[in-house]
């Protein structure tokens, strides 16, 4: 395969190619394995695949600015209605195929607006 077929091939992040990332249980494990994302309150947790111990926590979630995952923008954005609340809580991350990077998405809390059309 040559390098313009590995940079344009979006199938799987976890192969060290560029692309979007399948989210889904299998992005809360880091890609070498070590460590799995999970919400604990509103914070977000890294913590060893072997062993359970905590390799990182945050410490600055509350309900108004939680790592969970907002389901809210399904229901309103993408106009899915009946989408149900995700339990357990989940976060929604993103690991670098090299799993020494990890971006998470924070929620902040926002009005519920209603739009009239006539």
């Amino acid at each position: 395969m040559s390098d313009t077929d590995a940079r344009s091939d979006n199938s799987d992040s976890n192969s060290g190619r560029r692309g979007r990332q399948r989210w889904g249980e299998d992005s809360l494990v880091s890609p070498d394995g070590k460590y799995r994302a999970e919400v604990y309150g509103h914070n977000l947790r890294l913590v060893e695949v072997n062993g359970g111990q905590i390799a990182l926590e945050t410490h600055d979630g509350n309900p108004d600015l939680s790592f969970r995952q907002d389901v809210s923008w399904q229901r309103q954005v993408n106009m899915r209605y009946n989408a149900e609340d995700i339990d357990p809580p989940r976060p929604e991350v993103y690991w670098s195929p090299d799993s020494q990077w990890i971006a998470a998405i924070q929620t902040r809390a926002g009005v519920e607006r209603e739009v009239t059309l006539r």
